[in-house]
């Protein structure tokens, strides 16, 4: 009887450490959740798609993010970047999705993914048709003047325009509604201008529009600050204000923002990489987790710097916060134009 109780203890002393060892192997090979998302990479090559020609700001965007990802000795995939210009960004958007739920399409977009549905030109949604993956920087507007103006300060400017809304020629690109438009109309509307009155005169490209500045052609321009950097170091135009949240530095150091003017004014054409409708969570996570140590290189900082862009990195969660924003205040700013659909 002893003994076969001392078999029935040893066989149950054996099942228990035998199960616990069994819970134990099984909490170890366990993976988070967290990291299960994280396990999902490229296979073979990345598509990068900017919509537009080489040499274009999303152009360069896009090759700044080669440039880095080779600094950084990223090797999970090659890359190829593939220009699909034209239709106000659509043709770009329409390719990435014939490749729906493959993030080994990217491309980037702007405030012009918004700005053309609150406009009706297109009934692609970045809820719905794309995934935002990671907002990367803003793009800042300024008023830019002939080196021998008779505008001396965006105040000489304001009273000018508060007079007589008409008397001065705008240049905007590549058209009305769009980014550097949108930075103009918003300062002129809180300077208590009539915005509606304006007489603008549409180019085709943002350097058309300062040359024609510098020409004579035009009066002002509203242009981004990257366009503009040139011709100011060259000191053939001046630069009334910007439409920064605070001063930018480097050649634009003495360049007043309007908030400083106190015109309620800041208005950013940020950069968006966005993938096809449909990409899983599991491959945003990894893209996440590229991008958050992307914009921390020195390569992609000095990258920035010399485009005159200022960094303002959001992840995927982050950024479809931003665009509700965004889409809430753009769509107000268009509706004030005379512009919203």
């Amino acid at each position: 009887m002893q003994r076969l109780q001392a078999i029935c203890t040893k066989s149950l002393n054996f099942t228990v450490t035998g199960l616990a060892i069994l819970a134990v192997t099984a909490s170890a090979i366990a993976v988070p959740a967290s990291n299960a998302l994280a396990e999902w990479k490229p296979q073979g090559n990345v598509e990068l798609v900017p919509p537009g020609s080489p040499g274009t700001s999303v152009d360069r965007t896009m090759r700044l993010l080669v440039a880095t990802w080779k600094s950084m000795g990223v090797n999970d995939f090659t890359t190829a970047v593939i220009n699909k210009k034209g239709g106000g960004q659509s043709i770009a958007w329409a390719y990435l999705n014939q490749n729906p739920g493959n993030s080994q399409y990217l491309s980037v977009t702007s405030p012009t993914i918004l700005i053309r549905g609150i406009t009706g030109q297109t009934d692609v949604s970045y809820k719905r048709d794309v995934v935002p993956v990671a907002l990367l920087f803003d793009d800042y507007s300024g008023i830019v003047v002939r080196d021998d103006s008779p505008l001396k300060t965006a105040q000489d400017l304001v009273d000018r325009l508060k007079a007589d809304p008409g008397s001065l020629s705008i240049a905007v690109s590549p058209g009305l509604g769009t980014p550097n438009h949108l930075a103009l109309g918003m300062a002129m509307k809180a300077a208590g201008v009539d915005v509606t009155a304006l007489k603008t005169v549409i180019y085709a490209g943002s350097s058309k529009a300062v040359t024609a500045v510098r020409g004579g052609h035009v009066d002002l321009s509203a242009s981004p600050t990257s366009t503009a950097r040139k011709h100011l170091e060259a000191g053939k135009v001046r630069v009334l204000a910007v439409s920064a949240p605070k001063r930018m530095g480097g050649v634009y150091k003495d360049v007043p923002t309007w908030s400083e003017l106190g015109i309620d004014a800041v208005f950013a054409n940020w950069r968006l990489i966005i993938a096809p409708k449909g990409t899983p969570k599991e491959q945003v996570a990894y893209w996440d987790e590229l991008f958050a140590r992307t914009v921390k290189e020195d390569v992609w900082a000095a990258g920035l710097k010399k485009n005159v862009w200022t960094t303002h990195y959001l992840n995927s969660t982050g950024a479809v916060k931003f665009l509700d924003s965004q889409n809430a205040q753009l769509k107000q700013l268009l509706t004030l134009l005379g512009l919203a659909k």
